[in-house]
């Protein structure tokens, strides 16, 4: 995710559901008066070929009712117009700014897995938006999102490519890392080659490499690299094998 606003998110190594973090939009206490903080994917997650898809991702939020709220939102267009995304955890504000639109507000303070129905945006290329907007009184703890995953539906084999690719076996170790970090591959991949990349939380990219097929341990050296939380992304054949968060320590 990419910060999209003034108001800085970030990563948190204390509230999360999978270890080493989660993504939050106040990282040190309480968001901010007036606050206005937007994490956008810079991944487009290709639906064009799509039957079906599926966002997934665990959530908790702490946020004052009524006058602040959260939003996941949807843009087809590079994020010229954004699409507000009703889930389970949802409602319907009563706030002048989203009247009638789905947002999280109140609280939920333990740790639900969210899962939004993306088939109306099949056939495009879609980019998602966390959006948390407050007023100038009550400041509270904010959003955390963990373990977000689209989920996609291929139309001519009814399989989820990234559960095809994910029967390949794999190791990421060690995690934390300091100065390197290697993957470890349990058998030859039948497509081509494999892409391995490595993003910031924001969605920086700062590594992309490209190896065989028949190799069966990578080592990525991190020595250049600023300790904090990374993504570590491998894919086949264009498609999602493994998306995983990585913490380097120097």
């Amino acid at each position: 995710m990419e910060n999209g606003s003034s108001n800085k998110g970030g990563k948190n190594s204390f509230v999360y559901n999978s270890p080493p973090a989660s993504i939050t939009d106040s990282p040190v206490g309480n968001y901010s008066s007036n606050a206005n903080t937007a994490m956008i994917s810079s991944q487009e997650f290709d639906l064009t070929e799509a039957k079906a898809a599926m966002l997934s991702y665990h959530t908790l939020w702490d946020i004052e009712r009524r006058y602040d709220f959260i939003q996941v939102l949807a843009s087809v267009d590079q994020g010229q117009q954004w699409v507000p995304l009703m889930g389970k955890y949802t409602s319907l504000s009563s706030n002048p700014l989203v009247m009638g639109q789905p947002v999280y507000q109140g609280s939920n303070l333990e740790w639900v897995k969210e899962e939004i129905n993306l088939n109306r945006f099949t056939g495009q290329k879609l980019k998602i938006k966390f959006v948390l907007k407050s007023n100038q009184f009550i400041n509270k703890d904010g959003f955390y999102f963990d373990d977000f995953s689209v989920q996609i539906i291929d139309k001519s084999t009814g399989i989820n490519p990234s559960e095809q690719n994910n029967r390949i076996l794999y190791t990421i170790f060690p995690n934390p890392a300091k100065d390197a970090v290697h993957i470890s591959i349990g058998h030859s991949i039948t497509t081509q080659s494999i892409e391995v990349s490595l993003y910031d939380i924001f969605g920086k990219l700062f590594l992309r490499q490209v190896f065989p097929n028949s190799i069966h341990r990578i080592d990525l050296n991190l020595a250049n690299l600023p300790s904090g939380l990374y993504f570590i992304s491998i894919e086949a054949a264009g498609e999602p094998v493994i998306w995983q968060k990585l913490l380097v320590l120097h």
